[in-house]
């Protein structure tokens, strides 16, 4: 999708067939690392990219790690935790975060 930034490539992207899959850099405070080219350097950026995941008309899948920020913008959405390997060979809990429509797809499942 090149370099758009999410706050235009999702708003371009709103249709009800359409399954948006979010990874964002994940929070910097559930990391031990900076690992991305392009960090989301503040919550404020993360809250902006939730607002917008959560007008998004189609399914949509978050991927995060635990926190509480996710948890609270995310409330009725369904979350799906498992244990992952990471880049310096240790383990976390990754958070897969399902919206009402992503759950009722059945062909994604």
């Amino acid at each position: 999708m090149g370099d758009l930034h999410p706050r235009e490539l999702i708003p371009m992207y709103n249709r009800s067939t359409t399954l948006l899959y979010i990874d964002p850099p994940y929070l910097r405070r559930t990391r031990t690392n900076k690992h991305y080219e392009c960090e989301f350097c503040t919550v404020k950026e993360h809250k902006q990219l939730l607002t917008l995941a959560l007008k998004h008309s189609g399914p949509c899948i978050i991927s995060s790690y635990d926190d509480p920020l996710y948890n609270d913008a995310l409330q009725g959405w369904e979350k799906h935790s498992m244990q992952v390997q990471v880049n310096c060979g240790g383990t976390a809990r990754e958070i897969l975060w399902l919206n009402k429509k992503a759950i009722q797809e059945p062909r994604l499942f």
